[in-house]
């Protein structure tokens, strides 16, 4: 064998083993999102709408919960666990002063009675 032929080899083998890393990391990678795509359609999103009756707030950008008064006139309690965005407590108190309504999307089924664990809030256009 001259030196081309057994750089040849060398190059071919780390060719190969680079395939197969690439091709692990791909199949990996398929599998994870596989599975973050299952958990998202797995959880049940429910929506509600009505007027801010009250804000609890953590800190003037962090909101601990709100009171939500529906069509109905049945007062439920949102847990906020996490960000709303531009949902600070201010921006719910404006919401509970003008009468402008929101609409709550939670994961699951209520907590407890009337109370709910909000994963989105965003001003209601209304249908």
């Amino acid at each position: 064998m001259n030196k081309k032929e057994i750089f040849a080899i060398g190059d071919m083998r780390k060719l190969k083993r680079t395939c197969l890393y690439a091709s692990i990391f791909i199949l990996g990678l398929m599998l994870f999102l596989t599975g973050c795509q299952e958990n998202l359609v797995e959880k049940d999103f429910s929506v509600v709408h009505g007027l801010v009756a009250e804000v609890s707030a953590r800190s003037l950008t962090e909101t601990k919960w709100f009171s939500l008064e529906t069509d109905g006139g049945t007062t439920i309690k949102v847990i906020v666990e996490t960000g709303l965005g531009k949902f600070t407590p201010s921006h719910l108190r404006s919401h509970m002063i003008t009468g402008q309504p929101v609409e709550v999307i939670f994961a699951g089924e209520e907590k407890a009675r009337n109370v709910i664990v909000a994963v989105s809030v965003r001003d209601y256009q209304g249908n």
